[in-house]
């Protein structure tokens, strides 16, 4: 490689950086007016002549041979006293199809041609004979009407004066607009936390808030388990990409390091080493990785991948930083507040567990009112997040019963008006047990209204037909059923046919008939013979987890 293509070569790199710029191409333009200025010289020389001897056609025929000597070679197609049409035979930058190239060498052109008749305008011309770059263009050496009403690059004494201001207008702008799309990022965060999400969830409306801002191409946040960093999310990659962008496992080696904090942070920085690939497969040219940090631990990494080779701007790189500050502090709460949970979740299932144990007739009647529920709920074709959330509903719909006393829950005889009114509480108490658990809001309603009839005879509130939430009509069919077809303290179980038939009667006044037609067409669908219900798993936090 010689110096004249090691210099095109740079220049080419430049002009791509250039590209990803805010910088609009008025004021690259004018760094090519800078260049006309130290060829002036030698555009006066070739002509040859004073100034009041210059003409348009010896001017660009000037203008040609200088440029020539850099490769870049213009042929003269239409001249007059005012105008000159030409066209770019060869360019030495053509294969960057750089706007900042095209700018920069227009910039020259338009800059000679003011210095020497004191205006000058270039106008692209768009034709039938446009390539990927125009090579095709007018330049105006006087003012005219004409001139005027073409859009180009002009230069004179009175707008060049403006060139600098609009272009610092340009600028504030575009900055004004980043920063709007910086505070969306932090918005966007910031409503993700009102409803306690989960670590996956903030890490995925992250990931989803970087890709408002054009420059980030691809991004990936790990999170750290232990001594690695997890994948949690990322975007912008090709699904043959998404390989290179694995999960980093600590080896022995990185184990007896002292800081090991800051060497797991080396590891996952680099893309697991797979930068060159990644760039290749996405334009990517830069990367930089960000600590997600809470307090003082590293909880995660942002790896970013944009498309300038220059440095990402200051405003977008210290709001990142905050986010991923915030980012961290969010997912250091929401751990600690997913362990608190889990607690109470165990300790639920305590209480659940201890209404079976206290209650002799119904040991896992609430496991198979869940199983029943769930076919009923297949059957009506719910979606399947709904249909898992009933089944920890009904798991747990007479967890109220744990404030009910022994001897009345185990009592062989008919209950009194008194003691009837103690049980009708246990829907009112498990409710209560459940509401200060967020992720557990959802399913109260079923665990309170699921002795509630659609003729308002229910309780505990009465209400009726639609008041009445579907989980809760579900799971009301669902435990008259099994209470019907399993043996009680005060009375021996009835046939399947039998129960079928009760419900039937009560069918539209107080239970839902569709409900009702559901849970039949499972029984003649899948026996609910016992040995379905063989159940060796007590119920734990695990299986209320949401």
């Amino acid at each position: 490689m010689d110096s004249k293509q090691l210099l095109t070569l740079i220049t080419g790199e430049l002009a791509k950086t250039l590209d990803d710029t805010l910088v609009p191409q008025t004021t690259i333009s004018s760094l090519g007016l800078k260049l006309a200025t130290q060829l002036n010289w030698r555009i006066k020389s070739t002509m040859g002549a004073t100034n009041k001897e210059l003409s348009p056609a010896a001017f660009i025929n000037a203008i040609a041979s200088v440029l020539s000597s850099f490769d870049y070679v213009i042929v003269p197609i239409a001249i007059s006293k005012s105008q000159i049409r030409f066209k770019i035979k060869s360019c030495p930058f053509k294969q960057y199809q750089s706007e900042s190239l095209c700018s920069v060498m227009k910039g020259i052109v338009g800059g000679l041609g003011f210095l020497t008749f004191g205006y000058s305008k270039i106008v692209t011309i768009v034709g039938p004979d446009k390539t990927v770059r125009p090579c095709t263009a007018d330049l105006y050496l006087a003012p005219s009407d004409e001139a005027d009403s073409k859009v180009g690059l002009e230069y004179s004494r009175g707008m060049i004066g403006l060139l600098k201001g609009e272009d610092e207008k340009y600028i504030s702008q575009q900055r004004q607009s980043r920063r709007k799309l910086i505070l969306g990022l932090f918005s966007n965060l910031a409503l993700s936390l009102r409803d306690n999400p989960s670590t996956k969830r903030l890490a995925q409306k992250f990931i989803e808030s970087l890709s408002c801002i054009p420059e980030i191409r691809i991004a990936a946040l790990y999170l750290r388990e232990g001594d690695a960093f997890v994948l949690e999310s990322e975007y912008g990659l090709p699904e043959d990409c998404k390989y290179l962008i694995k999960n980093v496992v600590m080896s022995d080696e990185f184990s007896s390091k002292a800081d090991h904090a800051r060497h797991l942070l080396s590891i996952v920085e680099e893309f697991n080493g797979e930068r060159r690939d990644i760039a290749n497969r996405t334009g990517v040219r830069s990367f930089a990785s960000i600590k997600v940090g809470s307090h003082d631990k590293i909880v995660g990494v942002l790896n970013i991948g944009w498309k300038s080779s220059v440095p990402i701007s200051p405003e977008i790189s210290e709001s990142l930083r905050a986010a991923c500050s915030l980012l961290g502090l969010s997912i250091d709460n929401s751990q600690m507040y997913s362990t608190l949970e889990q607690a109470c979740f165990n300790s639920i299932a305590v209480l659940n567990e201890l209404v079976n144990v206290v209650d002799h007739y119904s040991n896992n009647h609430s496991k198979r009112v869940a199983e029943i529920s769930r076919r009923i709920a297949v059957e009506m074709d719910l979606a399947q997040d709904d249909i898992d959330l009933l089944y920890k509903a009904a798991l747990i719909h007479d967890i109220g019963k744990v404030n009910v006393p022994p001897h009345i829950l185990n009592k062989p005889e008919q209950l009194t008006d008194e003691e009837f009114n103690i049980i009708k509480e246990h829907p009112v108490t498990g409710a209560k047990l459940l509401m200060p658990i967020a992720s557990l809001k959802d399913i109260v309603p079923a665990v309170l209204y699921h002795h509630e009839r659609l003729d308002g005879s229910g309780y505990p509130e009465g209400i009726s037909r639609d008041d009445i939430p579907l989980f809760a009509r579900i799971i009301a069919v669902a435990d008259t059923y099994d209470a019907m077809t399993a043996t009680r303290a005060y009375r021996e179980s009835i046939s399947k046919d039998t129960a079928v038939a009760e419900l039937v009667k009560g069918s539209d006044t107080k239970f839902d008939a569709v409900i009702i037609g559901a849970l039949i067409a499972v029984l003649n669908d899948q026996q609910l013979d016992e040995d379905i219900f063989q159940f060796d798993h007590r119920l734990t936090g695990e299986d209320l987890a949401i």
